[in-house]
């Protein structure tokens, strides 16, 4: 397990560190940084790792790559994850093919300045928080009978999901930086 997700943090820790060095070199913003990151971080996160899900469920419990034995590990915190449950597969599916790809198109938009970054981060923020509720709502409504709600995987889920919703509604940066409402593209 120490192993696994060692590995799994490590892709996650470049990926963030090249996202935070190229939009360093454009912006001293906080705010515009962090959205950035966190889209990149996300992007990288649905689309891969999701994705890896998505396409490969039936045969992840005997697969023996790092991504499978990432979801082995998420999977002992909902075991819908190891049954090819049809809800969490398309969920997942969704997220991968829809969610990713947005958030890397929202963190370009944020490094370029566009002005049609805000309602994109709602939308995906708001998307992520509408397939956390129905997450949710499936496994209450079957009396969480796949999953914990004090398992550190639903925990993490929930706190990703909440975090994503509240960084697209703090906008991000003040006028005259990159992450306000226009100005230059670099700030010291």
């Amino acid at each position: 397990m120490l192993e696994t997700l060692t590995i799994f943090f490590s892709f996650v820790i470049v990926a963030m560190t090249i996202a935070t060095i190229l939009i360093s070199r454009k912006t001293s913003d906080t705010n515009t940084r962090l959205l950035f990151i966190w889209f990149v971080t996300c992007g990288f996160i649905h689309f891969i790792v999701e994705g890896y899900f998505s396409f490969t469920n039936g045969t992840i419990a005997g697969d023996q790559t790092v991504l499978s034995a990432v979801w082995k590990e998420y999977a002992m915190s909902d075991s819908r994850y190891m049954t090819s449950d049809p809800f969490v597969t398309v969920m997942e599916g969704f997220t991968a093919v829809l969610w990713g790809p947005l958030s890397i198109i929202c963190a370009y938009l944020i490094y370029h300045n566009k002005p049609s970054r805000h309602l994109l981060q709602t939308l995906v923020s708001f998307g992520q928080l509408y397939g956390l509720l129905l997450y949710y709502g499936t496994e209450i409504f079957d009396k969480f009978d796949h999953a914990s709600p004090a398992s550190s995987g639903v925990i993490l889920e929930a706190l990703e999901e909440s975090a994503a919703v509240a960084v697209a509604a703090g906008g991000g940066g003040k006028k005259g930086k990159v992450g306000g409402t226009g100005g230059s593209k670099k700030v010291n």
